[in-house]
């Protein structure tokens, strides 16, 4: 057969197209939550469902936006202070659903401070930032600069609550004798102290400043609270800061 007298096809009635377009996905439903965010007295079990099949709940409680890295939902949970919900839905042949953002506010609780953090970098954005990431627990931030007036590194902290008073943070400690390599705990007055491993006077040049947390009843009474004072702030009423911890 000669090619050449077939007929050319006529590029207006030609339907093939080389960039087909692909079907948009169907959007994963929203998740919800029960109880719904509100104002309650005493600690809270949360359930969250999804009516898209087969769909996985991701969920935050420190404020940030949850992804599939943030913590799997697989059964109701407890709060027992104040937090921010998000989470999404993800499934597949679905893109991700929208961020459920609910709050809640309770009153009633008698909550101890369970673990601090602490973060130091030379941008301001970047240590505020880097709490939210060292925990998926509801954070306690506390964004006044430990450094503030030393022209150091930007160093924040933060805290988590439980209401297992045998879990609360008991004793707080600091050490400005060991130098760039603190161990890792010390024994104080009987009592063994852990180290949380940020220099508290980062780029600010001189002591290298440690602190250190023990949980061992012998140290106290759980902590209930943490305050940050700067300078001559008078807004705390507790100026001895010894005292304010334990």
């Amino acid at each position: 057969m000669d090619i050449s007298t077939l007929p050319v096809p006529d590029p207006k009635n030609d339907f093939t197209d080389t960039n087909p377009l692909i079907p948009s996905l169907p959007v994963a439903d929203t998740p919800a939550v029960t109880p719904p965010g509100s104002n309650f007295t005493g600690a809270q079990n949360l359930t969250l469902t999804c009516t898209t099949p087969g769909a996985a709940i991701y969920y935050t409680l420190n404020g940030n936006e949850p992804t599939t890295s943030s913590t799997l939902y697989t059964a109701p949970f407890q709060i027992t202070s104040n937090v921010t919900l998000k989470a999404i839905a993800v499934a597949t042949g679905c893109t991700n659903s929208q961020i459920l953002t609910v709050s809640y506010n309770l009153t009633g609780v008698q909550n101890y401070v369970k673990n601090i953090y602490i973060s130091a970098d030379s941008k301001d954005a970047n240590a505020r930032a880097g709490l939210q990431t060292q925990t998926t627990d509801a954070l306690t931030s506390i964004l006044k600069d430990l450094n503030s007036g030393a022209k150091g590194d930007y160093i924040y902290l933060g805290y988590t609550l439980t209401p297992d008073n045998t879990q609360g943070i008991t004793g707080l400690i600091m050490d400005n004798k060991s130098g760039s390599k603190p161990p890792a705990t010390v024994n104080y007055s009987g009592v063994t102290y852990t180290l949380i491993n940020v220099d508290l006077n980062a780029g600010a040049g001189g002591d290298f400043i440690w602190l250190y947390y023990t949980k061992d009843s012998r140290a106290g009474k759980p902590i209930t609270n943490l305050f940050v004072q700067i300078g001559t702030d008078t807004s705390i009423s507790c100026l001895n800061q010894l005292d304010c911890f334990s």
